[in-house]
């Protein structure tokens, strides 16, 4: 046997067990852990399910947090393998690390507020949640597995609106009230919409390789998500997710993938939201006057504690404080009415929130995160990554005036989203050896 024989061989071997790792994302390979297979096969299913927690309520997506989590650990005892170092190369773990460091740093030199000492630390969780599936995809792929569990959330959360306005109560028993408002499930419904929208809508307007049949099923999830977002009546959310469809068709057409169909949407999408604005009073200015008064109020809890801002957890503490001090005049708007109240939970803004919250070093970190995740966003992408490049636009105009960046519900969303991002820099290995450009699971 030549040594060209050989090395033909051994080539079709690898490429054997390569095979089967997309085939079999959990086969047992030749000196792996059967333990530790298990705590990867945990780790990928519970971060699916996430968004679907997410629409169903905080203690089911705080399981599939913890479930994570610890399954994380668990996995590197199992191994006998620490993946701290491995997980430390990665683009987006070292911004993400430092943004926590700043919210302790925070905590440390501001002490805890109303909500306790916990209540920062454990922000940590989400941290470990990401840094956890970005793990377990370089050595299995997990992108498609996330992608469709986004996709169930959407569709969980359409099934139980439907239940809860036809029947007086979703699935779980719980009251229609919790779906017509902007608070409980359907807050929670308008960020994952706001967000998988614009996601599928754009990746079934650029991806040519998409079958007629999946492509039709994207942009039925898109218009799914969109009739949610209508329902709820946000103009925040409507906003964010409008503004995601349009950046990533701009998007498209610049890069040479014009669709048609997707601009339909998007006119269909635009006349639906102005007709909403005048049936449901969406353009009622009172809310947008009572955000400047708070903006204010957070200005100046920035100016007081400018490098660490106040703590997370002392936020609405320090805005009582601030607001009813008089050292902020009162808002007025164009009618005559006063604006000063002195009890609220966040910015509603996110550059403020970040600002009064951790201070210019918490902007600082997370502008650090996001320009990485925007470096990796925009490289070269193909398949289901296309959908993502109407992330930046949804974060940024969602963060114009609603959705507080620290929140449990919210924080757990970008963490998703960040993980989907950071796959792009967690390619799976080939027998050992990373794959140098493109994860054939994605081609």
């Amino acid at each position: 046997m030549t040594v060209e024989d050989s090395k033909g061989i051994e080539d079709n071997r690898q490429e054997k067990q390569a095979l089967e790792l997309i085939e079999k994302p959990f086969a047992k390979l030749p000196g792996q852990s059967v333990w530790a297979l298990r705590c990867d096969a945990s780790i990928l299913w519970a971060g699916t399910l996430m968004p679907v927690g997410l629409v169903i309520g905080e203690a089911v997506f705080e399981t599939m947090v913890a479930v994570v989590c610890t399954f994380w650990i668990l996995r590197a005892i199992a191994a006998r393998q620490n993946p701290i170092p491995n997980i430390l190369r990665l683009n987006l773990a070292a911004p993400w690390l430092i943004w926590f460091a700043v919210v302790v740093a925070s905590l440390a030199v501001n002490g805890p507020g109303s909500k306790g000492w916990a209540h920062d630390l454990v922000l940590v969780r989400f941290v470990l949640f990401g840094l956890a599936l970005m793990d377990v995809n370089t050595r299995r792929p997990v992108g498609r597995h996330l992608v469709w569990g986004l996709a169930a959330a959407l569709a969980v959360g359409a099934v139980n609106t439907l239940a809860a306005l036809s029947l007086g109560h979703d699935l779980l028993g719980r009251s229609a009230a919790r779906y017509t408002g902007k608070l409980d499930q359907a807050l929670n419904i308008s960020g994952i919409a706001a967000y998988s929208t614009p996601f599928f809508c754009v990746w079934a307007a650029l991806d040519k390789k998409l079958s007629p049949t999946l492509r039709l099923l994207l942009f039925a999830l898109a218009i799914v998500g969109a009739a949610q977002l209508l329902q709820i009546q946000s103009r925040t959310a409507l906003a964010a997710a409008f503004a995601g469809v349009a950046f990533g068709l701009v998007y498209g057409h610049l890069a040479g993938r014009r669709s048609l169909a997707g601009w339909i949407i998007l006119a269909g999408f635009l006349v639906a939201g102005v007709a909403a604005t005048f049936i449901w009073d969406l353009h009622n200015l009172i809310s947008v006057y009572d955000r400047i008064w708070i903006w204010r109020v957070s200005l100046a809890m920035f100016y007081e504690n400018p490098l660490l801002g106040t703590g997370v957890s002392a936020f609405r503490d320090v805005f009582t404080q601030v607001a009813s001090s008089g050292a902020v005049e009162p808002y007025i708007s164009p009618g005559g009415r006063v604006f000063a109240g002195v009890e609220q939970t966040h910015a509603h803004n996110l550059v403020l929130m970040l600002l009064a919250s951790t201070g210019i070093a918490g902007l600082l970190a997370f502008a650090w995160l996001f320009v990485r995740a925007c470096r990796l966003v925009f490289t070269s992408p193909e398949g289901w990554r296309l959908g993502l490049v109407s992330w930046p636009a949804v974060l940024l105009v969602a963060g114009l005036t609603g959705y507080n960046i620290y929140y449990s519900w919210y924080q757990a969303l970008i963490s998703f989203f960040l993980i989907l991002i950071g796959l792009t820099n967690t390619l799976p290995p080939q027998n050992g050896q990373h794959y140098e450009k493109k994860d054939r699971q994605e081609k």
